[in-house]
């Protein structure tokens, strides 16, 4: 016959696994990645809900780095309170003598 060519096929080789003639392994529907299901009506109010909590948690950080700068704030204003206070006390002690104030402060003081 003109113009035939002379192609033979052959059967794939006497094996248990196609993997050595198509190269590669049966399992292949299982290697790829399927492809991610559409997206429900639950997660973006889940998404949502987790930005939130992250902006939430973030808004407390902040709020609890301000309070501490606050107590530090406050406690050297206490410091200095107590301070005034105790000088108070020695200018006190050295116009009256210990005694200044009425009798019953002074008991009361005592005590």
């Amino acid at each position: 016959m003109a113009g035939t060519s002379d192609v033979t096929v052959s059967s794939p080789p006497a094996s248990s696994s196609r993997t050595l003639w198509f190269g590669f392994s049966d399992n292949l529907a299982a290697t790829v990645a399927p492809a991610d299901p559409p997206p429900t009506e639950e997660e973006p109010c889940q998404k949502n809900h987790i930005e939130m909590a992250e902006s939430e948690l973030a808004n407390k950080k902040k709020q609890a780095e301000d309070l501490e700068e606050e107590v530090k704030t406050l406690q050297v204003s206490g410091d200095k309170l107590q301070e005034l206070y105790s000088e108070q006390d020695d200018v006190l002690g050295r116009i009256f003598g210990g005694d200044y104030g009425s009798p019953m402060e002074n008991r009361l003081e005592a005590e």
